[in-house]
């Protein structure tokens, strides 16, 4: 044979051998990217119930028989060349090469690729999830084998907790319901009052209604709205009629209704003043049996006289200082004394005070200043013999009583001086004992001791210096 024949034919076989090369390689890349890492094709897994075994399910293969074990290891590409092991799964879209005498395969990324997609991020790589987020067959029919459906008594069992829960809680429909129910009964305070004092305008009212409807009123009218729309309605008219009730408790819950509705309201305390209750609250404090009824009896005559000297000046008129007085000929009644002293002593505070601050270009507050200047409060103390009232009172072991009595004796230094006179050596025990505990004291910011140890430090100072005059 021709040698060149011969030379001729080997570069047709050579060419030929190539280009079956060339084919077997791209059949597997087909087969490689159709196929995902870790599944081969052509099988299936089916579940079947099984009825012969109370709710047990079976797991039947269909396809090729072949189960799999673990899953195709995926080939992560770079910039660089890389080699691709047997068995690793290439993903598409890379540059592949294949050495012809050695049979490796090689691979990377196609210029311009950054390889963002095929990345590993914890479980995460591009499209694919690696580690344990596959499963191969056998333990998916493992895990399906061991699953067993809801069986008649758990289904049961389930229905009867489901109701439980049920009547535990009510519905939205329900809930919303009631809120609605809940609105339309919701009443204002102005229609609650209203309702009130028609209930207490009912001369059929048992007297445990009564008493229930007169404490609800007494917490209402604290509001000044309240007490003004009350006495517009004619309550207060209603409030001074049960104060001469046979009922004691009505009495004492009637007056404690004016004492909330008189205070810091003079619309009220000037209607108050047009009715009979100064009258029957000094009889009260003088006539009733029950201390607490005292108390009541005291708590509205005050609210009633405060910031008002025309009612300050009927308290007097009334004989209000001689009903005050009475309570100091009674023993054991030490605490309801230091009430009434607390309370004329913020009645004389209150008249220097609003003479300091007056305007007498103002018409109004000129008036006013007027008629304070016609109550002489200071003397009738003196005259009705207070001044020998609260040196005894600074024996009580309350720091709060000694401490409004030693305000009252400073107030009343002046014209009280002779008698405090007789309690200068109780004044100087305590103040040597309100100069040790003052000592002790740590709290900066509010120093109680030291501040009882200067007031009584001023009474004797106030003493001192009279005595030199």
């Amino acid at each position: 044979m021709d040698p060149h024949q011969v030379y001729r034919i080997r570069i047709v076989k050579m060419i030929t051998l190539s280009f079956f090369l060339i084919c077997c390689y791209h059949s597997l890349l087909v087969v490689s990217s159709d196929t995902p890492p870790g599944k081969k094709d052509g099988a299936a897994l089916t579940i079947v119930q099984n009825e012969e075994e109370d709710g047990e399910v079976s797991v039947e293969e269909i396809g090729n028989g072949h189960s799999e074990q673990e899953p195709m290891e995926v080939f992560y590409p770079t910039k660089d060349w890389k080699m691709v092991k047997q068995g690793q799964a290439v993903p598409q879209g890379l540059h592949v090469r294949l050495n012809i005498e050695t049979g490796e395969r090689q691979a990377k990324l196609m210029e311009g690729d950054d390889g963002f997609k095929y990345m590993k991020s914890g479980e995460r790589q591009g499209m694919v999830f690696t580690e344990k987020s596959q499963f191969t067959r056998d333990e998916l029919k493992k895990a399906l084998k061991d699953f067993k459906a809801m069986d008649k008594s758990e289904e049961e069992e389930y229905s009867k907790k489901a109701e439980e829960v049920k009547k535990k809680f009510r519905s939205y429909k329900e809930l919303k319901e009631d809120f609605i129910k809940l609105n339309m009964d919701i009443k204002t305070d102005g229609e609650i009052v209203t309702e009130m004092v028609k209930q207490l305008n009912n001369s059929d009212l048992a007297t445990k209604d009564k008493l229930r409807v007169l404490s609800e009123l007494e917490y209402l009218l604290h509001q000044i709205d309240n007490a003004v729309l009350f006495s517009d309605l004619g309550g207060l008219e209603l409030a001074v009629k049960s104060l001469n009730d046979t009922d004691s408790n009505i009495k004492a819950e009637a007056t404690m209704v004016l004492g909330s509705a008189l205070q810091s309201n003079p619309k009220v305390q000037i209607l108050a003043l047009q009715t009979d209750a100064m009258q029957i609250f000094l009889s009260m404090i003088t006539t009733e049996s029950s201390v607490a009824h005292r108390s009541k009896a005291l708590f509205a005559l005050s609210s009633l006289i405060r910031h008002f000297p025309i009612a300050q000046k009927k308290f007097l008129d009334f004989g209000g200082l001689t009903a005050l007085a009475s309570l100091f000929q009674e023993p054991g009644l030490e605490k309801l004394q230091v009430k009434a002293v607390t309370l004329l002593n913020d009645l004389l505070q209150e008249q220097e005070f609003f003479k300091v601050i007056t305007n007498l270009n103002d018409p109004k507050q000129k008036e006013k200043l007027r008629q304070y200047e016609e109550i002489h409060l200071k003397a009738a103390l003196q005259e009705k013999g207070f001044c020998d009232f609260l040196p005894p009172l600074l024996h009580m072991p309350e720091h709060d009583s000694r401490e409004k009595v030693l305000q009252a004796m400073r107030t009343m230094a002046s014209p009280c001086s002779s008698s405090f006179q007789k309690a200068r050596p109780f004044l100087l025990h305590l103040q040597e004992e309100y100069q040790k505990l003052a000592e002790e004291e740590v709290n900066e910011d509010f120093k109680y001791f030291t501040n009882m140890f200067i007031s009584i430090k001023a009474v004797i100072l106030s003493l001192t210096f009279k005595e030199e005059l």
